[in-house]
């Protein structure tokens, strides 16, 4: 980890294994929120390098400003400080005394190392400056750490650049307050930069202490979602149900779509390799490794919920309702795994359940992801047996069925799981597979205009217990599919595997590559190896078939591939690498850059009439292209 010395301005690196021996600072902070420039470490490599060759040794930092007095430089001193970065002129300020005092160091790092030095902090971590952004593996090592990173900081500044001074005592903790409307607590990468430091103090635009974390837990509670006991740190974060830590983050956005999910690593402990350029699709890769971790399904509880299901008073007539459900006139197609953080908005109430201890039986939950689909048990029970005889019912209620989720909430003291709506696929499967699709039942209210799609069942434990609903529950080895996938993940295949097209396979031997491609795959998880080698090139990949909608993918794995080189890394992104995952399709080419002057490039070949699929690999040398 590389730190920044808050007197003197230099790097230094240590060991992130050995960053509780160290006292250091962080900083978090809002891009640009002025239009200007942040230091890069680049640009703050460059003042270092001019002020050792002007200076054998460092020079102590000019007298620092009192609280108080600081303010932002004007306008016209922002611009200087801005263009004095970028100009083409490297003759350094010989009138400056230090590294921090030299006047293209930005106020910001400036202020950060001053407050930090108040503190007793030697050293301070800001990201701007701190991170090679030119090396990928150096930001890629800061995305995975900077979780750890915050938690092991002796104090964390977070700098309000939209929020003024308080003036005589003004309440920032009134609901229309600027603190309150801070554009910070709709950052994507502050959710984590709040929750993991022990210790956080606000500070406005011009520096003034605002007040502490635990200080403000009641006010920033109320603005984020998040209880004030995990915000003080009196309750680990991991307490929180997968749902409402998502929640947590269903308000805030980033300026690349994949950082949404890049952001809340840390937040769930998992690490996977940031591919920007993928879009939505890294949010699913999210989701699939928190999967892997935990067996907390309140990662399916997103979306609408309908009203509580509960038993009916003893004396009721047989043909009442159980509750009072929404009308709906049919059953569309849904999706297993969120698109974003947005489609947990309504989750904040979601909290972990058993099946064990609330409703008497363990299943071990256990997921595998196969072409077919998410390969778990769940107890299903058909959604006739919960909703009463005279309730508007869409034409083919009898495939609906929902499965008891472990998470719910509590209603009025009374506690309700949550329950997934889904169908069995209609299509027969090979092999006896159960097929089950995520659903959403589509209503219409009394005059007319439809009601917000329900795609969750909420059943009260009193409910589930009854005599008629246990004798309907079954337990079942399900695989959960989302035909109407709205990007690249885990989803329903039911034609022939894909393997490498024979034309592909004579094509690469006559240019000279050693070509093997062999299942290594089972019945329950189909999967092929292609390993193409020539020289000292070798490729490897794990591939298997997948489908969104009507259409085909494959989704590739590296395995082994070579080295970048220099020219390559500068020219080409994101890098091809172990671990890596792409996608193929029929309508475009996916190209892996191996070499300086070596592509290859993969496609897919549909067949309808055989219902069959090959890929189809050819290899272009780079002045070719």
């Amino acid at each position: 980890m590389r730190l920044l010395h808050t007197t003197t301005g230099e790097f230094y690196e240590f060991d992130d294994e050995k960053l509780e021996e160290v006292r250091y600072a962080v900083l978090s902070h809002m891009y640009a929120w002025n239009k200007e420039p942040e230091l890069s470490y680049k640009a703050f490599r460059i003042i270092q390098e001019d002020h050792r060759y002007y200076s054998a040794s460092p020079a102590p930092l000019s007298p620092t400003t009192t609280d108080a007095h600081f303010s932002l430089p004007s306008s016209h001193a922002t611009h200087s400080w801005s263009s004095a970065i970028y100009s083409s002129s490297s003759t350094p300020f010989l009138g400056s005394t230090g590294v921090l005092d030299d006047p293209r160091v930005s106020p910001k790092i400036r202020e950060a190392c001053r407050i930090a030095r108040t503190d007793n902090c030697d050293y301070i971590w800001v990201n701007t400056c701190c991170i090679n952004d030119d090396s990928t593996l150096e930001s890629t090592e800061a995305i995975h750490a900077t979780f750890r990173r915050f938690s092991k900081a002796s104090i964390c500044y977070a700098y309000l650049a939209d929020v003024p001074d308080p003036v005589d005592d003004s309440p920032i903790r009134s609901s229309g307050s600027p603190f309150y409307y801070s554009r910070w607590f709709n950052r994507a990468w502050t959710l984590q930069e709040l929750i993991a430091p022990k210790h956080l103090m606000f500070v406005s635009r011009n520096w003034a202490r605002l007040g502490t974390k635990d200080d403000l837990a009641e006010v920033i509670s109320d603005i984020t979602g998040i209880d004030e006991d995990i915000l003080t740190h009196r309750k680990h974060y991991s307490d929180a149900s997968v749902a409402r830590r998502m929640y947590w983050a269903s308000r805030r956005r980033a300026t690349r779509v994949e950082d949404e999910a890049y952001s809340l690593m840390g937040l769930f402990g998992v690490t996977m390799q940031p591919m920007y350029g993928e879009g939505h699709q890294a949010f699913f890769r999210l989701q699939q490794e928190i999967l892997m971790r935990t067996q907390d399904q309140s990662l399916f509880a997103w979306g609408t919920r309908s009203p509580p299901l509960q038993s009916p008073p003893a004396d009721a007539d047989p043909n009442s309702p159980c509750a009072r459900f929404p009308p709906f006139h049919d059953a569309q197609d849904s999706t297993l795994f969120a698109r974003s953080t947005s489609d947990f908005a309504n989750s904040r109430a979601i909290g972990r359940m058993s099946h064990d201890s609330d409703l008497g039986f363990n299943l071990g939950q256990q997921y595998v992801f196969t072409p077919y689909g998410l390969r778990t048990q769940l107890p299903l029970i058909p959604l006739r047996s919960l909703l009463d005889r005279s309730a508007a019912k869409p034409a083919d209620l009898a495939s609906l069925h929902v499965a008891i989720l472990t998470c719910g909430l509590t209603f009025d003291g009374a506690r309700h799981f949550v329950a997934l709506l889904l169908s069995y696929d209609q299509e027969p499967s090979p092999f006896g597979i159960n097929v089950l699709i995520p659903k959403v039942l589509r209503g219409s209210g009394p005059s007319g205009p439809e009601c917000p799609h329900i795609r969750l069942i909420t059943i009260s434990q009193c409910l589930l217990h009854s005599q008629a609903i246990r004798q309907s529950m079954r337990t079942q080895t399900a695989h959960l599919s989302s035909p109407n996938y709205v990007s690249e993940s885990i989803v329903t295949v039911k034609t022939t595997m894909a393997s490498l097209s024979q034309r592909s396979y004579k094509r690469l031997q006559d240019r000279g590559y050693a070509v093997e491609d062999e299942n290594i795959g089972s019945l329950w998880f189909p999967l092929r190896r292609l390993c193409l080698s020539k020289g000292d090139v070798v490729f490897e990949v794990e591939y298997g078939s997948t489908r969104h909608g009507e259409e085909a993918a494959v989704q590739l794995i590296v395995k082994k591939c070579p080295p970048p080189g220099r020219e390559l890394v500068s020219r080409v992104a994101p890098l091809v690498e172990p671990g890596s995952t792409h996608w193929v399709h029929s309508w475009r080419l996916t190209e892996f850059h191996l070499k300086d002057t070596l592509i290859l490039s993969f496609g897919l070949e549909c067949l309808p009439t055989s219902r069959s699929y090959f890929l189809n690999v050819v290899e272009t040398a780079v002045d070719e292209v």
